[in-house]
């Protein structure tokens, strides 16, 4: 079974790491696991492994990306240089950040955590702890979050925008070299112009017509500046995300108390932290919850940051003033409405007809799941009512 799944390269990382993990006697399952839409870059695998060490038993449980096929067929960006921006964040990035934190002496609870990554773990197999066997579950990717979800998970993102900005203070070269070199992901032309265009055409048709007659050469206008936002990074600049999304984090609830894992670092670059806070939002919540909750939101993500620099002696207005998040976080709203446009077509693509990213990018097709409508039509409403169409 093991034999049929895993190719000769995964085959050597897995006996590479029996070894190391001190297996006397062991049994392999590998699993080939299906993405369902949460995912287009990678195929995905699982590995388990049960034995005998000079310790007694035990069991090491493995989650494998590997790059896919024929990368090179990927038309706004390359999938070779996405994967290697996440194998540079399991394997140098975690090691920073451990070793800023031990130095500030952060309490466990408050620390920012990454998955355990492997030895192994390279730029075309991203060999990671398989963290559902520790209860962890990955979120649905259509689901409105909860509170204390959006809560948790904008306090973590703060916190990775925040040890961005230290290690620039602690370690100025390794920032310079490692992340003010990580520029946006994706290839702007033709291929991004046709995907956008096919991407809009078929999200504007499900306005309502009073609306889509009114304000769809506007939206349009917006969607194309895209490439404005993700390539300014403003005067507070750090290492963002880029795909902080709920689908992105892994959660495990324990008698009502929430834990959270942010997992797919492929997109890192070096940008404005606002937009991760705005994508999160705009792909996991709908007009309601924005009604409820955006305004406290914008604060939390604000006051932890403000809290998390204090155990390094930082201080925020010193380097960002609220003020100056304020007119940013202004200046950077509408990213939201090109975000629901852009990508979020995608994320809420039908489980029956998944597309693939490697076809004709300006031709791409696909069904959208019937909660997505309601979605991009209160989207459009909040941006309206404020005054940005």
């Amino acid at each position: 079974m093991a034999e049929e799944v895993l190719s000769p390269k995964l085959q050597k990382y897995i006996n590479s790491i029996i070894k190391r993990e001190g297996y006397l006697t062991h049994k392999l399952t590998a699993k080939i696991l299906p993405t369902d839409g949460s995912g287009y870059m990678g195929v995905l695998n699982t590995i388990d492994i049960q034995g005998k060490t000079a310790d007694g038993d035990k069991e090491t449980h493995i989650f494998i990306k590997n790059l896919i096929p024929n990368p090179e067929e990927m038309k706004i960006y390359s999938a070779r240089d996405v994967f290697s921006r996440e194998s540079f964040a399991y394997t140098e990035l975690s090691k920073k950040f451990t070793e800023l934190q031990n130095e500030a002496n952060i309490p466990e609870k408050e620390r920012y955590k990454m998955i355990k990554s492997f030895e192994e773990c390279n730029p075309e197999a991203i060999i990671l702890e398989n963290i559902t066997y520790k209860g962890f579950k990955q979120c649905s990717r259509m689901d409105v979050v909860s509170l204390k979800f959006a809560e948790l998970a904008i306090s973590l993102v703060a916190k990775f925008h925040a040890l961005s900005y230290v290690l620039k203070e602690k370690d100025p070269k390794f920032f310079e070299e490692k992340i003010r070199s990580l520029k946006q992901p994706f290839f702007f032309g033709e291929a991004w112009d046709g995907f956008t265009t096919n991407i809009f055409r078929s999200t504007v048709a499900l306005l309502d017509k009073d609306v889509r007659d009114k304000y769809e050469d506007k939206l349009l206008e917006i969607i194309k500046k895209f490439p404005e936002y993700i390539n300014n990074a403003t005067t507070f600049g750090t290492l963002c995300y880029s795909d902080y999304r709920h689908g992105n984090i892994m959660v495990k609830e324990t008698d009502n108390t929430l834990e959270i894992m942010p997992l797919d670092y492929q997109h890192i670059h070096y940008g404005c932290p606002v937009h991760d806070l705005i994508y999160f939002i705009f792909i996991g919540t709908d007009q309601d919850f924005r009604k409820k909750h955006l305004s406290h939101l914008k604060n939390l993500y604000y006051d932890t940051m403000e809290h998390f620099l204090r155990y390094f002696s930082i201080n925020i207005n010193s380097i960002w003033t609220k003020q100056d998040f304020e007119n940013v976080f202004a200046e950077k709203l509408a990213f939201g409405l090109i975000i629901n446009f852009c990508f979020t077509p995608v994320i809420f693509a039908a489980v029956d007809d998944i597309p693939s990213v490697t076809n004709s990018l300006s031709e791409l097709s696909f069904k959208t799941d019937a909660r997505f409508a309601p979605r991009i039509r209160g989207t459009v409403e909040d941006f309206i009512n404020w005054g940005y169409l």
